[in-house]
């Protein structure tokens, strides 16, 4: 468990409290994951994850891979991810986009 504190801890740059440190651990302790899972699962988020996040979203669109209605949706979902599900999320789909030349 410690690894994966350490590991999600560097991932923001920040030292963390011992509060937040408690509340992760806490949050750790109770999922099934390997350290590999929480390593993949926890990723560094862009400073500009929004913007790419409506990049791959569009890319999709002109691909015909969404439809404009599903275009709309996605962006205005986007307020309620935070910036490391829109991370995952994004890279998910840019797979996908990538997937299907």
């Amino acid at each position: 468990m410690e690894q994966v504190l350490r590991y999600w801890e560097s991932l923001d740059g920040v030292k963390w409290d011992d509060a937040t440190r408690m509340e992760c651990s806490e949050l750790i302790e109770t999922q099934l994951f390997s350290v590999d899972d929480w390593k993949s699962y926890l990723s560094k988020v862009p400073d500009d994850v929004n913007e790419r996040y409506r990049k791959v979203m569009k890319l999709l669109l002109e691909k015909k891979l969404i439809t404009q209605e599903s275009f709309v949706a996605e962006l205005e979902a986007m307020a309620m991810f935070s910036p490391a599900t829109l991370t995952r999320r994004g890279k998910d789909f840019a797979d996908w986009y990538r997937a299907n030349p």
